[in-house]
């Protein structure tokens, strides 16, 4: 099984989206190209799927959680043992999300399934409206 997955690093390593993408999470109305052009923006996967010939079943993610270092240590009972590389881009964890759902629509034809942890209720509750209104084939969630 190991020979069939692949792990490949997110271009938000740098604990930054693009600036359209931020600008994205910014304004909650309108279309795509009315909220700052973000489906025009690299997001975390555009870079790691440069080969156009490749396609993937799916793609699992572990977004970073938090929008600063500072949110991360806030809560004493989690276990944030990551570095802050690992834990932290601007825009936390809905920001990462809502970049992987805009490179989604350029990739649809080429990853068929997307999958996300999400460490807040918040979190879920707002892309799970936006997967929605977006016309999401098919979404589910767990809580575990």
């Amino acid at each position: 099984l190991a020979a069939l997955l692949e792990v490949r690093q997110s271009l938000c390593s740098s604990g930054q989206l693009p600036q359209q993408l931020l600008q994205h999470q910014q304004h909650d109305d309108g279309d795509e190209t009315q909220r700052g052009g973000a489906a025009s923006a690299a997001g975390p996967l555009l870079g790691a799927m440069a080969d156009a010939k490749e396609s993937f079943a799916f793609c699992m993610c572990n977004p970073p959680f938090f929008g600063s270092i500072s949110e991360a240590n806030q809560n004493p009972n989690t276990a944030c043992g990551g570095t802050a590389e690992e834990m932290v881009v601007e825009g936390g964890e809905l920001a990462f999300v809502r970049a992987m759902i805009a490179d989604s629509r350029v990739l649809r034809s080429r990853i068929h399934w997307y999958s996300s942890m999400c460490g807040k209720k918040a979190t879920l509750k707002v892309l799970r409206q936006e997967l929605h209104s977006a016309g999401g084939r098919a979404a589910g969630y767990s809580e575990g």
